[in-house]
């Protein structure tokens, strides 16, 4: 039997987007962005890995 390959998307940033962290659950990516002190016309910019 194959292996199955798993798939990943890269794409713009979306409303509602949230980050797995492992120290601290579920986060909202916008909200961590804001922490990171980057402006939001860099985050804007960003493309994100769905997969």
């Amino acid at each position: 039997m194959a292996a199955q390959e798993d798939e990943v998307v890269i794409g713009q940033r979306q409303p509602g987007d949230v980050m797995r962290l492992a120290d601290r659950g579920r986060r909202d990516l916008k909200r961590l962005l804001q922490e990171a002190d980057i402006p939001p016309w860099q985050r804007h910019q960003l493309r994100v890995a769905r997969g």
